[in-house]
């Protein structure tokens, strides 16, 4: 939930009591949309999160460690310049507007003493960080704001800052007096409005869900309007207004996070209010309860970041391998009648003696039984030999399409298995090393494409210019295609050592097999022809992409449970886990069943010059089981 304006003049005054004073240590901008400061107060360290994140604007102290980028953003260079080594001097919230502004104070280079604001707009889309200089004018902004942005309020530098445009509501605190003594009266023009309508509309810092609440806890009807509550319902719903307004008034707030039933995760926090019927857990500052919603979000949003573009890199290049796989289908009809052209060379051969000069057409019977009259265009202008040359060299070129074009589609084929493998991967991927492992993978793909065009060799030679002479552009020239090289090296070295370090997964039996699994195809490739053994067993899905699974059973002969076991964690991590697929990650069995087949590794062969994990087997029984994992993972 978005912060309101009650909970942000409430979160303002935590905020000043704990940070007022505080030193500027250092600052960073972990993304486009938030800052963070890391602040030195009463000898401990705080970290003060600023987001202007339009799903959920917010300021709050965390305790979550955040990645940042390794050249910082302008805007976070401008702020190092002039909030760096400052203190805080008071953080407020004006009129319970969804604004926190923070003021500091510093020394500049003639020993003066400057001050600086920095403001937090929190209202959803429109929600900005303003650097202010003394003088209240606009240093930057993380969002520019121009005229065709916005005719009613431009938030660029060099502008005088205002405040957004006013809704003239009632100050809660103004109405306190009134409220109490039962003779607060609503606006005309809100009398008639729903009773939560008319205290979102009559009050500033109220939202629709502290609205919604006011009247639970009055026990009134949310949808009655005011005009129709009877003196006992206008009696309670002022009590309760004022209620909540003097624990504002005097900051006996106790912030907590509430969760929907048969839920872990927080679903909604908040300073004074908690829903009826929800479990609610009390928290110490308004800023632990904003930590406790957002930190699992915030995890899901940031992995589902790094996933995204590896599904996208895996689907272009499936898409591409499609493409591809279509135009050399239309290139083989075009070119698989190519023995119809030496046929009609053959004929023109046999029958030369028989085609008059300058036709432009002739019919003969071919050497077929029954025979066929056939029709063949001659050009006029050649002999009847050089008609049949010309029928040779089109066969030739023909028939040379056609073996290319066959070669090409089993080619296709291959990347197609392959990229649906690599999608797999990437779309059933529900942990930071899973990402990793395809990460990788895809490095080490973008790597071989590169090194398999590149330029001439030569170009290799340090110092050398094309007229053998030493020049200092083909040295540098040289330098860089050498430190090239030496990524890629090392690029495709970190695959196979992340392989080999063990980094796929592993599930102990009770009875001593052991059950590997990989995460990527070069683990798979891996896994089938480096570590496992001859006699071990080697899983995977029928017909569909899927990982590697190898039973090490040591010269043990695997019981038919263990055979189970083994074919349902290939069932798990196949393209047919339609729980997986979408992300779903569950303990529960679910009802439908996979087909798995399953052999010795002796009888697993590697496709000659095709990726990673892509083999051919033999020699294989199936089973059809449900997709599980076992409980004993390493």
């Amino acid at each position: 939930m978005p912060l309101d304006g009650v909970t942000t003049y409430l979160l303002s005054e935590e905020l000043n009591a704990s940070l007022s004073g505080a030193r500027v240590d250092k600052i960073y901008q972990p993304d486009k949309k938030s800052v963070l400061l890391l602040l030195r107060a009463f000898n401990s360290n705080s970290k003060l999160l600023l987001s202007a994140d339009p799903d959920f604007p917010r300021a709050h102290l965390t305790e979550v460690a955040t990645s940042n980028p390794s050249t910082p953003p302008s805007f976070c260079m401008l702020l190092r310049k002039h909030l760096g080594g400052s203190r805080i001097s008071r953080i407020s919230s004006p009129s319970f507007e969804r604004i926190i502004e923070i003021e500091f104070s510093s020394v500049d280079e003639i020993k003066d003493t400057v001050s600086f604001r920095l403001i937090i707009e929190m209202m959803g889309r429109y929600s900005n960080i303003i650097l202010l200089n003394q003088d209240r004018r606009i240093i930057d902004s993380i969002f520019h704001v121009d005229a065709q942005m916005s005719r009613v309020r431009e938030v660029m530098p060099a502008r005088p800052y205002d405040y957004p445009p006013s809704q003239n509501k009632i100050n809660p605190l103004t109405a306190l007096s009134a409220l109490e003594n039962h003779s607060f009266v609503f606006p005309d023009n809100t009398i008639v409005r729903p009773a939560e309508k008319a205290i979102l509309e009559t009050f500033t810092g109220i939202s629709p869900f502290f609205a919604s609440e006011i009247c639970t806890y009055a026990d009134i009807d949310a949808k009655k309007s005011i005009s129709d509550l009877d003196a006992l319902e206008h009696h309670n719903l002022c009590n309760t207004l004022a209620s909540f307004f003097v624990q504002i008034k005097t900051r006996t707030f106790s912030p907590g996070v509430f969760f929907k039933k048969n839920e872990d995760v927080p679903y909604d926090f908040h300073a004074l209010a908690y829903p009826k019927g929800m479990r609610s857990k009390q928290t110490d500052s308004i800023s632990e309860a904003i930590d406790l919603l957002v930190v699992p979000g915030q995890i899901t949003n940031d992995f589902e970041q790094k996933k995204r573009p590896l599904i996208r890199f895996a689907e272009s290049g499936l898409a591409h391998a499609v493409r591809k796989h279509n135009v050399h289908l239309a290139d083989l009809s075009d070119s698989e009648e190519f023995e119809k052209l030496k046929l009609f060379g053959d004929l023109l051969l046999t029958y030369q003696y028989a085609i008059p000069p300058k036709s432009s057409s002739f019919v003969c019977n071919d050497y077929s039984e029954p025979p066929i009259s056939l029709s063949i265009d001659l050009d006029e202008n050649l002999s009847p030999t050089d008609n049949a040359q010309r029928y040779y060299r089109k066969y030739r070129k023909a028939k040379t399409k056609y073996d290319k074009t066959v070669t090409f589609l089993k080619e296709d084929m291959l990347a197609i298995e392959y990229f649906k493998s690599l999608l797999n991967a990437a779309t059933q991927a529900s942990d930071l090393r899973d990402l990793v492992a395809v990460k990788q993978e895809i490095d080490w793909l973008n790597t071989k494409d590169t090194s398999e065009t590149d330029e001439d060799p030569n170009s290799f030679h340090p110092g050398k210019s094309k007229n053998g002479k030493q020049k200092s552009r083909a040295i540098r020239s040289a330098m860089q295609a050498a430190k090239a090289k030496s990524r890629k090296k090392k690029v495709v070295e970190s695959a196979h050592t992340a392989s080999s370090i063990q980094s796929y997964r592993q599930f102990e039996l009770s009875d001593g097999e052991l059950v590997m699994c990989g995460r990527n195809n070069i683990q798979n490739d891996f896994l089938t022809f480096k570590v496992a053994s001859k006699d071990d067993y080697w899983f995977h899905a029928k017909n569909i992409p899927g990982s590697h699974v190898i039973l090490r059973n040591f010269g043990q002969t695997p019981s038919d449970q263990v055979f189970e076991i083994s074919a349902a964690v290939a069932a798990y991590y196949s393209s047919a886990n339609t729980d997986l697929s979408k992300g779903i990650v569950s303990k529960e069995i679910p009802n439908y069943k996979i087909e798995v087949d399953y052999c010795m590794v002796k009888h697993v062969k590697k496709i000659p010059g095709a990726k990673p994990g892509m083999v051919t087997y033999s020699h294989f029984n199936t089973i059809l089981i449900q997709p599980s994992l076992p409980s004993n993972e390493r």
